[in-house]
């Protein structure tokens, strides 16, 4: 026959009689262990992920004509240990389109990752492109632009990119196209910024305006007036943390013109 026993009370001693708990070893509090616990090991923390900011609407300079304009002051967006600053910027000259050569933000070289001239055939007037550099300090900075031949209006639009984890884009991409549609392709890595830019040839008249309808959400959409009374228009647009993909298709058209040329061009970064 089992007998049944009640089991044992516990036995409470006041703390202040317990002279050291059983199994303590203080050399192992000190590493971070406990008797009878799994070693307390420290977590890693998430890796920064890259993000851009669109921070400065387009500047424009219309006169006087030349092969330099400086933009002093541009807003730069708020300091950061791992900001890069990156610049779209548009020209239009009274002939074929000279190229971007060179250009400083805050006196600093930067690096021109891609251009192109807004017609396909004669070389276009206007010109398109994407330059940037790392530039840690300060909230505004002085930007100049150099091209290679005397211009009569430039203007520049401005990112602020953070926790890049390469110092060179992913991918870049141009096109130009002889119509009001301007289009071109590229490849996204995962969590990847993306940015891209877009002029047109001449206008005469009004303003025309871009709609984005694929690929990018527009952050500026800028009229550039000259002395001379030749326009051009501008447009801007960027994405941040997206998923990875190849052949990612970015599409503007331009309301109308009477010259209907299109220069785009687009990098990303991871």
């Amino acid at each position: 026959m089992d007998l049944w026993l009640p089991p044992k009370p516990a036995i409470i001693i006041p703390g202040r009689h317990i002279e050291r708990p059983v199994g303590f070893k203080p050399d192992l509090i000190k590493r971070g262990m406990l008797p009878g616990l799994m070693p307390l090991i420290p977590t890693a923390s998430a890796a920064a992920i890259i993000s851009n900011s669109f921070v400065a609407a387009p500047a424009t300079i219309t006169t006087p004509d030349g092969a330099t304009f400086t933009f002093t002051s541009a807003n730069i967006g708020t300091a950061d240990a791992t900001r890069r600053v990156v610049v779209g910027v548009v020209w239009m000259a009274t002939a074929s389109s000279p190229a971007l050569t060179s250009a400083t933000i805050g006196g600093t070289g930067t690096t021109i990752h891609v251009q192109t001239p807004s017609d396909p055939g004669a070389g276009g007037i206007s010109g398109v492109a994407l330059f940037s550099t790392l530039f840690s300090t300060g909230t505004t900075a002085t930007i100049v632009v150099n091209l290679a031949a005397s211009c009569t209006a430039c203007a520049i639009g401005v990112w602020r990119q953070i926790n890049e984890s390469v110092a060179s884009p992913n991918t870049t991409a141009s096109a130009t196209a002889g119509s009001l549609t301007a289009t071109t392709s590229i490849n996204v890595p995962s969590n990847g910024s993306l940015y891209s830019v877009t002029t047109n040839d001449y206008l005469s008249g009004a303003f025309q305006t871009y709609t984005w309808t694929a690929g990018a959400t527009e952050r500026f959409d800028q009229g550039m007036d000259t002395s001379g009374g030749a326009r051009a228009s501008a447009t801007g647009a960027s994405e941040t943390g997206l998923g990875s993909q190849t052949g990612r298709t970015l599409t503007n058209v331009l309301s109308g013109g009477t010259s209907p040329a299109n220069g785009i061009v687009a990098m990303t970064w991871v």
